[in-house]
């Protein structure tokens, strides 16, 4: 069953308070629903890590549920408006018993220490303006994890793990809720959002930026990479400076690039790769004299994309979940 999804609360349920201008967009968009057009939820968990099995309609549920506790209300029944964004949903979800190294094959047998339920929400979703058919897509996790005090028997874990898949649907929830506050701006409007105080607002203001595809959004980008505070933002921003493919982009890049941070430093060399620029090589070959071996085979992966020219960036119609119809 379809659900429409009216613009109405944009950072609700993020847990961040709503700014004035989150406010003033929210009352701008009123008229332009989202509608839901296909949620799918996919058990990922191994099957030899799964001693505790939840129903697919256990799973949905949370997330659908989610989405009514923002204040989203459904309008069976009734004829979609002329100009929605339709959307399409895919959700994978891995859970499971874990004491920090993997998830437990079996319940344990006795009382364990630090026991903890784990849940990891992966979600993909394609927005599609019927007015302009203008595609977005949007690509996330969640990760709820939380120790287990008191009973351990198989139905106390069960609910432990019931209450981590309800924190990672509401977490989904205002991740998406921050995606519809800046569905419908323009560029100019989506600048200003990178400065918002919801991190959900700025993450959403990047993805937008990188699906609109125009350099003229690198400056903007270049400032909130320097300013930016939320670490999984910053690495963002640095994929949306990937995809923009645009020089001016590359000092602010080099500044990042910090040995001592690998993950960081991984994406920066990546994005360095796509520039193709004089300074991006420069830079490049002193990072290949590292003393780290996984530094220097980095830098050569990155030379050699260099070489044979960066890939263009994915097809103009990809679907969410591998090309399959949520």
């Amino acid at each position: 069953m379809a659900l429409c999804l009216s613009i109405l609360a944009p950072i609700s349920g993020c847990g961040d308070k709503p700014t004035a201008s989150a406010e003033a967009d929210a009352a701008a968009q009123a008229e332009i629903p989202v509608l839901l057009k296909g949620l799918r939820i996919i058990d990922g968990t191994p099957p030899d890590r799964r001693p505790i099995t939840f129903e697919a309609v256990a799973l949905e549920a949370p997330l659908r549920r989610a989405f009514g506790e923002a204040g989203y209300e459904g309008e069976a029944g009734k004829a979609p408006p002329e100009h929605v964004w339709k959307v399409q949903a895919a959700a994978r979800v891995i859970y499971g018993l874990t004491t920090g190294e993997g998830l437990l094959s079996e319940i344990p047998k006795a009382p364990v220490e630090g026991l903890s339920a784990k849940v990891v929400w992966t979600v993909e979703v394609k927005f599609k303006d019927s007015e302009t058919y203008d595609n977005q897509y949007v690509v996330f996790e969640m990760t709820e994890a939380a120790p287990i005090t008191g009973a351990q028997s198989p139905e106390a874990l069960k609910a432990a793990l019931q209450a981590q898949l309800d924190a990672g649907a509401k977490a989904v929830s205002g991740r998406l809720a921050g995606h519809r506050a800046v569905l419908v701006l323009p560029r100019a409007e989506v600048e200003a959002r990178l400065a918002d105080e919801s991190p959900a607002i700025r993450q959403a203001a990047v993805d937008r930026l990188a699906a609109l595809g125009d350099k003229a959004a690198v400056p903007a980008l270049v400032r909130r990479v320097e300013a930016e505070t939320e670490r999984g933002i910053k690495l963002r921003i640095v994929g949306a400076l990937e995809e923009l493919r645009d020089p001016r982009a590359e000092e602010a890049l080099i500044a990042l690039a910090n040995p001592r941070d690998r993950e960081m430093l991984h994406a920066v060399v990546l994005a360095l790769a796509v520039l193709e620029t004089p300074k991006a090589r420069d830079f490049l070959d002193i990072l290949a004299t590292h003393d780290a071996p996984d530094v220097r085979a980095l830098v050569q992966a990155a030379r050699a994309q260099m070489d044979r020219g960066a890939p263009k960036g994915p097809p103009s119609d990809a679907q969410p979940d591998g090309g399959a119809q949520p």
